[in-house]
């Protein structure tokens, strides 16, 4: 990315600024200069609401006065949160040094290094599926590897945990006694409201869907039951050294050099997670008769802990150039500017899940295989103690866990593996290299006495990208072998073209239009559908047109624009591959092991290769189109008041959503935009109908497998997946993955989700004579208008609600210090929203918006909405001088 000639109407132009985008997600390099001129320094201590604590520094020491300085600068930050387990601390410094060698050689140089830890939290609640069971009074039955009964369903009891058939394992280690370690197979799981087979107390039937708890006399909103084992963790650090030189009086060059390396560590729970279960087990396990089962009865969460880590390094060398050319007459003035820069980006990518190690129930190095997996459970204590809702913690499990008398290690393993054909499709562990070479070119002009500025710009990068090769590690799985380069090499083009204008009709008004288009660089981690190859280049465009003004004698600035933006063929992550996995892995553990269809897991994944069933994508394309209005206006009636006012409007359209994975699986679109559901629930059963599918796609050819291999009892209403830390049938995995799919084009095809309009206020008055000399006081005021959240039969859109902020500002400042300290010191005080305005703000209905969720006054069943943090007090004292 870049930007060129910027102009400030009221300043002239601010020069022409060149930047590569950092590609990656490489952290933002924190910039600081060190000042030549004079000793400065700032000193910053806050505290707030929810043991919200900051400390920063930033100190400037002049060595040789306009030769040689130096600058430090540090954070220290201990901020929690409202809601529990809830926490975002950062440790970071810099440091930067300026030499001027002369008046035309300047030497600069800076570094940073830190690291930032935050909760993992969503801004939700838990997932349900224990309500309807806990409502009906918690029933419990002894496990009998068997799906649940029709009055069993209507209490909550949902069928078995996996079919129980000697091979399959579904392991849960319980946190709450510190040792119980057992294969749960063929136990039972309870389902809620979500099910239509559910009867609440009074009669009222499950309405479907998906439902958030949106019951706080049994769960508070401040409940956070992701816990304390989720979070983010980066650790960066970074350096850059220039040289600026001013070769003429209008010719200056510029060369740097630019290292970032950033460290990411996520341990997390996927998918719908966190979810509320109850235990109905009257024992532990299914095979394991004779051991009574503490919990039955009991509410728990359970995790499948997943973990992504990530290196990353950039390194790049640029060389700029600029020059001034100022003509006399007709001609104008001109700025040239030119760079060109190579940049070596190294990624290494690993996701794991926690396992026992080795592979020891797995298939064919699937080293994450659901056999292998250990799932950690915590039973709710007390349910009128906030902290007794969270998931287990993967850090109470201990090193070692023993299965049938043996003792196998527990790790996080490498969730990919190699095909049967022992061919790596990996794109998700990886490590790369990618060389990028860069060539820009720009100018900008001033005509008619500066009324007019022109500004044209061209940019081309060639990339290069270079993927590791893997190993397979005896305990870990599937890892990236940095002695093995160049396994796969991919090169892509792309080109930017920018053009702007200004013209100055008055001195107090002007016009302003850009138009801009680019062929983008793929990412080339990511493997699309239909042909699980790399995404082709997206191509882009937009432009804006606008006025601005200054009126009253600058009192009064601001600027109107349209725009109008658009992408086609971008690639994106996101994509529905794990369902078609646990399809694939939970009927080839029938099939090879119970049913022996199959002499092997080689023979099965060799049959699902020839259907094209088992292909690998991790990606999607979309076009996307918005366009829109801003306003900004900026007002100052005195020389005391000030006042700041920001509007748009936006409207924005997704096509495509999704569509290579439509095609493949070969679902049908409905008169409304949406897919068919070809999966109904029939007696609280999942059952596919064949004939909402077409012939060719993925689901025709899964069934051919059923009606082919499978006998008897078992089908794809009764094999279950392991899925989200419970269970699903295969039939329940394709209603999810239409269900989803068709919530993704929802909130982005049917403009769901989408606020419109936004309106935010700030104003603030400071007091510079009288008794309330040194006083400052301001307030802000936004309006986001409500979102779309449905629409009702004749295909009118239904609003939710809008989202409104107030917010109030106090300050105190001594310019002159206090007692023998120089400089300014200053109090200040800040809450957010100020009225405690906490209602929660509706995203998404989990059936319609008629369905009241049973048990009281617990409203209409969402499947999506999002919290609203209380009013936030922030106390903080700053030292300048």
């Amino acid at each position: 990315s870049y930007r060129v000639g910027r102009y400030d109407e009221s300043r002239g132009p601010n020069g022409i600024l060149f930047g590569v985008s950092n590609a990656g997600g490489l952290t933002n390099q924190t910039s600081i200069a060190a000042n030549t001129q004079r000793d400065s320094g700032k000193i910053s201590l806050s505290f707030g609401s929810n043991d919200r604590n900051r400390a920063t520094i930033n100190l400037n020491r002049v060595l040789i006065e306009d030769k040689l300085a130096i600058a430090l600068a540090g954070v220290n930050q201990e901020n929690g949160g409202w809601r529990t387990y809830d926490f975002n601390d950062k440790e970071r410094i810099y440091g930067a040094v300026t030499y001027k060698a002369n008046d035309r050689l300047t030497l600069r140089a800076n570094y940073e290094s830190g690291v930032d830890t935050r909760a993992v939290v969503k801004p939700i609640t838990s997932n349900d599926q224990a309500l309807a069971w806990w409502d009906n009074g918690a029933a419990t039955l002894e496990p009998a590897n068997r799906n649940s009964t029709a009055d069993e369903k209507a209490v909550g009891i949902a069928n078995r945990w996996g079919n129980d058939n000697g091979n399959n394992r579904r392991f849960v280690y319980i946190e709450d006694d510190g040792g119980t370690f057992f294969d749960g197979v063929g136990t039972f799981l309870t389902h809620s409201y979500n099910n239509t087979a559910a009867i609440a107390p009074d009669g009222t039937p499950g309405g479907g869907g998906t439902h958030l708890i949106n019951d706080t006399s049994f769960m508070p909103y401040e409940v956070n039951a992701a816990g304390s084992a989720s979070w983010r963790e980066t650790k960066f650090y970074n350096y850059s050294v220039f040289a600026d030189f001013r070769v003429t009086d209008n010719f200056f060059v510029n060369v740097s050099h630019n290292y970032q390396e950033v460290d990411i560590d996520i341990p997390y729970v996927n998918g719908v997670n966190p979810t509320l279960r109850g235990d109905p087990n009257t024992l532990l396990g299914n095979d394991d008769g004779d051991v009574a089962n503490p919990y039955a009865g009991s509410l728990y969460y359970e995790a499948q802990y997943l973990r992504d880590s990530r290196l990353s390094t950039q390194e790049e060398t640029r060389l700029s150039l600029s020059y001034d050319l100022n003509s006399d007459g007709w001609m104008g003035e001109h700025r040239f500017g030119a760079m060109v820069s190579q940049t070596d980006l190294f990624d290494r990518r690993v996701n794991r899940e926690l396992v026992l190690g080795g592979d020891p129930f797995g298939t064919n190095g699937d080293f994450t295989h659901g056999n292998n997996v250990v799932r950690v459970r915590k039973y709710v204590e007390d349910v009128n103690d906030p902290y007794s809702f969270r998931l287990g913690d993967w850090r109470e499990v201990p090193e070692t866990l023993t299965v049938d008398g043996v003792e196998y290690p527990v790790v996080w393993g490498n969730m990919e593996r190699l095909t049967s054909t022992g061919v790596s499709n990996v794109r998700q562990n990886l490590a790369a290299d990618t060389v990028t070479d860069t060539r820009l070119a720009v100018v900008q002009s001033h005509f008619l006495n500066r009324k007019l500025v022109t500004t044209i710009g061209y940019r081309e990068d060639d990339a290069r990208n270079s993927v590791y090769g893997h190993y397979v590690d005896p305990l870990y799985g599937l890892t990236p072998d940095l002695s093995l380069p160049d396994q796969t090499v991919l090169e892509y083009s792309g080109s930017t073209r920018t053009a702007g204008v200004v013209y100055h009709v008055s001195d107090n008004f002007y016009l302003v239009a850009n138009e801009s288009s680019n062929i983008g660089i793929p990412e080339f981690n990511r493997n699309m559908l239909p042909d699980g190859e790399p995404p082709v280049p997206a191509d882009g465009e937009g432009v804006d047109y606008g006025i601005g003004f200054d009126l009253f004698d600058r009192k009064v600035t601001g600027r109107l624009v349209y725009y109008e933006a658009a992408e086609y063929g971008i690639s994106n992550g996101g994509n529905h591959r794990a369902y078609n996995d646990r399809i694939g892995v939970a009927v080839g553990d029938y099939l090879v092991n119970d049913a022996a269809a199959f002499a092997s897991q080689e023979d099965w994944e060799s049959f699902l290769a020839g259907q094209n069933l088992n292909p690998f994508w991790n990606g999607r394309y979309q076009d996307t189109v918005a366009e829109g209005y801003e306003l900004t206006l900026t007002a100052n009636p005195t020389q005391n008041w000030s006042l700041i006012l920001n509007a748009s409007e936006t409207d924005r359209t997704t096509a495509g959503f999704f569509e290579g994975e439509v095609d493949y699986f070969g679902f049908l679109r409905g008169d409304d935009g949406l897919l068919v559901q070809g999966v109904n629930l029939v007696d609280g059963e999942y059952v596919v109908d064949p004939d909402a599918f077409t012939s060719d796609g993925a689901v025709a050819r899964w069934l051919d497998v059923e009606s082919t291999y499978l006998t008897g009892d078992e089908n794809f209403t009764t094999i279950t997946t392991t899925a989200d830390g419970g269970e699903r049938s295969v039939a329940q995995e394709v209603f999810e993955l239409i269900d989803v799919i068709n919530d993704a084009k929802i909130a982005n095809e049917k403009r769901w989700g989408l606020r419109p309009y936004k309106v935010k206020l700030w104003t603030k008055y400071d007091f510079n004579e009288g008794p309330m000399k040194g006083f400052t006081v301001g307030g802000g005021y936004r309006w986001t208008s409500p979102n779309v959240m449905d629409e009702d039969d004749e295909g009118n859109e239904i609003e939710g609600e809008a989202i409104i902020a107030t917010d109030l500002m106090a300050r105190y400042t001594l310019a002159n210090g206090i007692g023998n300290l120089d400089g300014k010191l200053s109090f200040q005080l800040n809450i957010s929203n100020v009225f405690d305005k906490t209602d929660i703000v509706p995203q998404r209905y989990s059936v319609d918006g008629d369905y009241l969720y049973p048990g009281g006054d617990r409203g209409i069943a969402y499947r999506r909405y999002d919290l609203v943090p209380p009013r936030e007090f922030r106390f903080t004292t700053t030292y300048s001088f």
